[in-house]
């Protein structure tokens, strides 16, 4: 809210098409998303959380200050790094995540 006009009405702040999810996110919604003309609300349903599980991946990342470590399956690079700290006795390709 903005202010009260004269008549004691609020009065808002409209900017149109300015918001941040307009372009970043929405856009690529609807163009990986929605073009999937004959695909299963389940194809469609998992498209959508591993892209989501990307996004957090890379922000977390991004948060954290470190490298991100190449693939997104978290569990081969758990795997990964127990078999390394097996061979090696400490993380060898991620030491930070």
């Amino acid at each position: 809210m903005l202010a009260l006009d004269r008549d004691q009405l609020r009065s808002w702040l409209y900017s149109r098409g300015t918001n941040v999810n307009e372009g970043g996110v929405h856009q690529k919604l609807v163009k990986n998303f929605l073009s999937m003309k004959g695909g299963s609300p389940e194809l469609v349903y998992v498209s959508l959380l591993e892209w989501v599980h990307r996004k957090n991946v890379a922000a977390a990342a991004r948060i954290r200050g470190v490298h991100h470590p190449g693939h997104y399956d978290a569990w081969i690079v758990d795997a990964l790094r127990k078999m390394e700290e097996e061979l090696y006795g400490r993380r060898v390709s991620f030491p930070s995540w």
